[in-house]
C-alpha cells in the first residue's frame, strides 16, 4: 500500500464516520500531539473512543466531509516515513470551513502502513474571508 492510498482510505473512513476503520489505521501504542497536549493510546478501543469524539466534534461544528492534500512524504528509515498533509474540512454546502496541517510518522510493515505519531500543527484553523 502506498502512503497516498493510506490517506485516501483514512479520509474515506472519516467521511463515512467509521470509527472502527479509522482506529485500524493506528499502530498502538500511538501518540497524537496537539500543541502542548500529548495523547497516548495503548489499545485500539482507546483510539476508537478518541476518533468517535473527534467525528462528533466536527459534526457539531457543521463539518460534513473532509479532503486531504499530501504535502510531503520523506523516508526516514527502511520502515519509517514522515508525511505532512493538510486536512480540509467542508460544510454541507461544500464551503471550506477549517484547515488542519498535520504531520505523521508512519510505519510500514510488509504492505501495511500505519501511523504511530501524529502532530497537529494548527488545530482547526478557521477559514475566513480575509484569507482568500
Amino acid at each position: 500500500m502506498q502512503v497516498t492510498d493510506f490517506f485516501e482510505n483514512y479520509m474515506k473512513a472519516f467521511n463515512a464516520k467509521d470509527a472502527d476503520k479509522l482506529a485500524e489505521q493506528y499502530y498502538v501504542p500511538a501518540i497524537i500531539m496537539i500543541g502542548s497536549e500529548k495523547l497516548i493510546f495503548t489499545d485500539r478501543a482507546q483510539v476508537k473512543d478518541y476518533v468517535e469524539q473527534i467525528i462528533q466534534q466536527y459534526q457539531q461544528q457543521g463539518i460534513a466531509k473532509a479532503d486531504i492534500d499530501v504535502q510531503n512524504v520523506m523516508k526516514l528509515a527502511n520502515n519509517f516515513i514522515f508525511c505532512k498533509i493538510i486536512w480540509h474540512f467542508y460544510d454541507q454546502q461544500g464551503q471550506l470551513k477549517l484547515e488542519c496541517p498535520t504531520s505523521y510518522t508512519m510505519q510500514m510493515h510488509n504492505n501495511d502502513v500505519t501511523h504511530i505519531v501524529a502532530v497537529v500543527k494548527d488545530n482547526d484553523k478557521p477559514i475566513t474571508d480575509k484569507q482568500h
